[in-house]
């Protein structure tokens, strides 16, 4: 289960001494995931964000200190749900997306979805053509949806 796998990577990172640990925030409801989205979200979306809703700011913190993944940390529902106008031309995101990790360059991991399929991961590199299905499964997360193209 899905669950499982991030619970599995937050041992590690707690095993690795990584100061992200102790900063996860507590996830949240999938109701607040849904109001922040706007609509129905699939049940691995509302998983994560219910395994963590970002990371606490501190005085003095750097990067380093919240990424949860390197450059990556996990954003919150809300943080999520407002990247996404940003991105609403990216024609590989389409419509049913949802970020979930951020880079302070405004790079991205998302989860993708088509229908009532499980989501898939996007890669959005700024100034590079996203990317969908085409990195390795990340904690659990199935990595290319059908109905999702990949970018040609």
């Amino acid at each position: 289960m899905l669950i499982d796998r991030l619970d599995e990577l937050v041992t590690i990172v707690r095993e690795l001494g990584r100061p992200v640990a102790s900063l996860l925030v507590p996830g949240t409801s999938r109701g607040e995931v849904e109001r922040a989205y706007g609509a129905p979200v699939p049940e691995d979306v509302a998983t994560w964000f219910g395994w963590c809703n970002g990371v606490r700011s501190e005085p003095g913190q750097i990067q380093d200190t919240v990424n949860l993944v390197p450059g990556y940390r996990p954003l919150s529902a809300a943080e999520a749900a407002a990247l996404r106008p940003t991105y609403e031309d990216d024609p590989v995101l389409g419509t049913r997306w949802m970020p979930l990790l951020g880079g302070p360059s405004g790079d991205l991991y998302a989860a993708v979805w088509s229908g009532n399929e499980r989501p898939g991961i996007a890669g959005v590199l700024i100034g590079e053509p996203t990317e969908i299905g085409l990195f390795p499964s990340c904690a659990g997360i199935p990595t290319g949806p059908q109905g999702v193209k990949d970018q040609a």
